[in-house]
């Protein structure tokens, strides 16, 4: 390998995620969004967001926001049976164009070039950097084999001209599930050599399903140790069939009987409404994947929140139809796979997980002879979430160094010259709009930050409140003003400065005496760290790395003195020395080894209780990035108890105060369900649905002003 060749990158470009890869197998997670946010382009009156940034927009904006842009850059219009009704937006009669409420054309192929360019800027790789980029299922067994070459090549060739708009030069255009395979011949392991005059084993042969967010793929591959890594022996795809399937029969069983028993109303497909009763089927769908059972709510249909139920047979009774087209394209696979034997069979994409589909695949290895040495065997892992991209890669690598011809587009050359050069001055709106909405996020947040500086029991009583809150108040006005909406760029920066320096000269005494009293806490923590390392190296312990393997009591004991002596301290009002010791009882909570199940329970609800101690330190410092680190601990509290009420309640306070609100709103309906009489979370709950208010009151002002 030339180790000075710029690297090939892979993407996987599905209904609901969004991911890069390099070509040694570094795997590089777009920050998008979970499902569907990661494929998300939203174009509102002044300015375009994309991936998460355009998640509000679902709320306000929906008929301009565009959802599964990959898979409709990719599939013919009337290729999306399951979604197409729940669609908040118009697809143009074109078919290759979203209609917005505004009667605006946006091709589909500019909206993925725009989510493209965003993946390459959050993944560092430079313009014009090559790329392999993996064809999702855009195939059905309707279709005969030449509509289903031209649907493969219609998609290839939009694949082509988006990458272009988003700064790409595409090298491969492999399939999902060729992509899959490539991953996995990387992964399966390497068959024992033959010893002298032995014959060599013939190739694994490998099953691989995929049900993802809105489609289903499956194969047979040969892992042959060629340059490609695998022989497709046989393959398929279902572009109809996938979670979507599932989540959408699901909406319609609950919305006939269940929500209009409970809220009265029909809910309409393609309203906000609907969009709520939708997510809340994927949450059930999801929850049923794991359990027997589960409930959930559908917030605001028909103006109250409906509660709603479903079981995991009831899922598979709904899901019939989903499950035998998945039945009938894996038997086509298998069938056309010859009598060779199976010997390995992976399962990957978030609709793997149902036990349904499972069973599917169960019953079809049953009924397939070539399939008899895998049956009751468990199912392989070595796929996940990031190997079609890594895959991708893989292949986008071989044809770089074998010269392969580039694949072509669709878009001739002044056509897609103007695409790429309307997504130029796209992009430069967008980096302008963000950045005057960082700063305005900014003057908003330093004003809510001054208003609470007189709540400081140390020092507020420096500042002035006649002084201080007219001049606040003043601000705030300005800010939703008029003249402050069109406010933009330096103007707006310079206005920021201004309110500082003025807020300086009244609150100066203040922050001062408070910079003084943080520069003595630090200080005096220096101090104890000093102190510590001296009695560390006293005792012959090499600085804080104690690697010593005690005995489970032995350090049991440590972390429990430990998170006694942060216990004094936080009760003294020694927030950050309370903190530093919890962090040191945690260090010895990780040094458990060797230890029995219930000695396991024991530390576990040690940490737990060091990560909640942490959390409410952080809470009562309030200092640097104190939301991170409250959110951060409460994070490592719910991954050892997903229940824990405390973890839920501290992470939506810190949340309330950064303004994340729909966050905490989330936490907190969580720990009222477990906590129902709790009055701490029921309060910080009616202050977070207020701040919601207020947050919608004030963008309905925003918005009335703005078509005035």
């Amino acid at each position: 390998m030339n180790v000075d060749a710029p690297p090939i990158f892979g993407l996987d470009i599905g209904a609901a995620t969004t991911v890069c890869a390099k070509d040694d197998g570094e795997l590089l997670r777009n920050e998008l969004g979970g499902h569907t946010t990661a494929t998300l382009v939203a174009y509102l009156d002044d300015q375009r967001c994309l991936g998460e940034a355009a998640v509000p927009s679902l709320s306000s904006k929906p008929k301009n926001t565009v959802t599964h842009v990959g898979r409709y850059a990719c599939l013919p219009p009337d290729a999306s049976a399951a979604l197409a009704p729940h669609r908040q937006f118009s697809l143009a009669d074109d078919g290759g164009s979203v209609e917005l409420a505004d009667g605006r054309r946006i091709p589909v192929t500019a909206a993925l070039g725009a989510l493209l360019g965003k993946v390459r800027a959050t993944s560092s790789a430079p313009a014009g950097a090559d790329v392999a980029l993996a064809v999702p299922p855009c195939t059905s067994p309707e279709m005969d084999a030449a509509a289903a070459e031209a649907a493969l090549a219609r998609a290839r060739a939009a694949l082509v001209d988006a990458a272009a708009v988003g700064g790409w030069a595409a090298v491969a255009l492999p399939t999902s599930i060729e992509a899959a395979a490539a991953a996995l011949a990387r992964k399966w392991p390497a068959a024992p050599t033959p010893a002298d005059g032995e014959a060599a084993p013939p190739p694994p042969r490998v099953l691989i399903i995929d049900v993802g967010a809105a489609s289903a793929a499956a194969a047979v591959v040969s892992l042959d140790g060629s340059a490609v890594g695998f022989e497709l022996i046989a393959s398929a795809a279902d572009c109809a069939t996938g979670c979507a399937s599932f989540d959408a029969a699901v909406w319609t069983e609950l919305a006939a009987k269940q929500v209009k028993a409970k809220a009265g109303v029909d809910v309409v497909p393609g309203t906000k409404a609907g969009a709520r009763l939708l997510g809340a089927c994927e949450r059930l769908r999801k929850l049923c994947s794991t359990l027997p059972s589960a409930t959930t709510t559908a917030e605001n249909i028909g103006d109250i929140d409906v509660g709603l139920a479903l079981t995991r047979d009831e899922l598979g009774a709904l899901g019939a139809p989903a499950l035998a087209r998945l039945r009938a394209l894996v038997d086509g696979v298998l069938g056309g796979a010859g009598d060779a034997p199976i010997t390995g069979v992976e399962l990957f994409g978030g609709g793997c997980r149902m036990p349904a589909v499972q069973q599917v695949v169960t019953d079809a290895l049953e009924a397939a002879a070539c399939a008899e040495g895998v049956r009751g065997k468990p199912f392989g892992a070595k796929l996940d979430d990031a190997s079609v991209a890594i895959g991708a890669a893989a292949l986008g690598k071989l044809a770089k160094e074998e010269a392969a011809a580039a694949p072509t587009g669709a878009l001739d050359a002044a056509a897609l010259a103007a695409l790429v050069a309307e997504e130029a001055a796209l992009a430069e709106g967008d980096a302008a709009a963000a950045a005057d909405s960082a700063t305005r996020n900014a003057y908003e947040g330093f004003v809510l930050e001054a208003r609470g500086w007189r709540a400081d029991r140390k020092h507020g009583s420096l500042i002035d409140g006649s002084k201080l809150e007219p001049l606040l108040d003043a601000a705030e006005e300005w800010l939703y003003s008029e003249e402050g909406e069109a406010t933009k760029g330096a103007a707006l920066e310079a206005k920021l400065a201004s309110l500082r320096e003025e807020v300086d000269g009244v609150c100066g005494g203040f922050r001062e005496a408070r910079a003084a009293a943080k520069a003595a806490d630090e200080a005096a923590l220096e101090a104890a760290s000093a102190a510590a390392k001296a009695e560390r190296e006293a005792n012959g312990d090499d600085d804080d790395h104690d690697q010593r393997k005690l005995k489970f009591p032995e350090r049991m004991k440590l972390a429990l003195s430990n998170k006694k002596e942060g216990t004094e301290l936080f009760q003294g009002g020694n927030y950050k020395h309370a903190a530093a010791r919890y962090n040191k009882a945690l260090t010895h909570a990780c040094k458990f080894f060797d230890v029995s199940p219930q000695q396991q329970a024991e530390v576990d609800a040690t940490k737990l209780g060091l990560h909640l101690n942490i959390a409410q330190c952080w809470l009562k410092i309030q200092e640097g990035a104190w939301v991170e680190q409250v959110v951060r601990s409460c994070k490592d509290a719910l991954a050892i108890d997903p229940d824990c009420v405390k973890a839920l309640y501290r992470r939506a306070t810190a949340l309330e105060s950064k303004g994340d609100y729909e966050l905490a709103k989330a936490d907190l309906a969580r720990a009222a369900e477990l906590a129902p009489d709790d009055k701490a979370v029921a309060k910080l709950g009616a202050r977070v649905d207020a701040q919601i208010k207020r947050q919608e009151q004030k963008e309905k002002k925003m918005y009335s002003k703005m078509f005035a």
